[in-house]
């Protein structure tokens, strides 16, 4: 029997789709949530959580940290697709 085959390999495989799945509708919602935020608070929240990336334990492994890290740029590019549009010519560039 292959290992494809496995009862336990497939439950795994299906429990991790529905974790990534679970993980994507909360990226989702809290990017629409924080870009309901007035832009300087938003920015403010960022930077503070960049800063927290750069203090988090070493021990806790370098994947973890760079996972941390590149999960608040993943929310960042949501942000910006989830914020109405501005009107103006700033909201045009921004569209650009």
């Amino acid at each position: 029997m292959s290992w494809k085959d496995d009862d336990r390999i497939k439950e795994i495989e299906k429990a991790l789709l529905r974790a990534e799945g679970a993980h994507y509708a909360l990226h989702d919602v809290l990017a629409r949530a924080l870009g309901r935020l007035p832009t300087a608070d938003y920015d403010q929240l960022m930077r503070s959580l960049a800063k927290q990336a750069d203090d988090l334990d070493p021990r806790l492994g370098a994947d973890r940290i760079a996972g941390y890290r590149d999960e608040l740029a993943s929310i960042a590019d949501e942000v910006e697709h989830a914020r109405p549009p501005t009107s103006g010519l700033l909201g045009r560039l921004r569209r650009i």
